[in-house]
C-alpha cells in the first residue's frame, strides 16, 4: 500500500460513497455530490470515488488503489473527501 493510500480507511470510503449516493444527483452512471462522483462496478464489488483527475478504488477484501496524476489533484480530492466525511 502506498503512503497516500494509508490516509484512506475502507470504512470511511464506504461512508463517503454512501453519502454521495444518497445525496448526489445522477450523472454518467453514478452519483455526483460536492465535487466527487461515486460509481461501482457492475457486480458491486468495486467502489470508485473520483474528482476530475483522481480516483480511489475500493476492491473486494478492502484493497485500495489511488490513481492521481499529480499532488495538486490528489489534494483537491482529499479536501472534498474530508468535507463529505465531516457530514457524518
Amino acid at each position: 500500500m502506498k503512503t497516500d493510500e494509508t490516509k484512506l480507511i475502507p470504512r470511511e470510503i464506504m461512508m463517503v460513497f454512501n453519502t454521495i449516493y444518497t445525496n448526489g444527483k445522477s450523472q454518467d452512471g453514478g452519483k455526483f455530490y460536492q465535487g466527487l462522483q461515486a460509481t461501482s462496478s457492475f457486480d458491486g464489488y468495486t467502489l470508485m470515488i473520483s474528482n476530475i483527475e483522481t480516483t480511489v478504488y475500493l476492491y473486494f477484501h478492502n484493497k485500495l488503489k489511488l490513481d492521481s496524476p499529480n499532488a495538486r489533484s490528489k489534494e483537491d480530492f482529499y479536501t472534498k473527501y474530508r468535507l463529505i466525511l465531516a457530514e457524518q
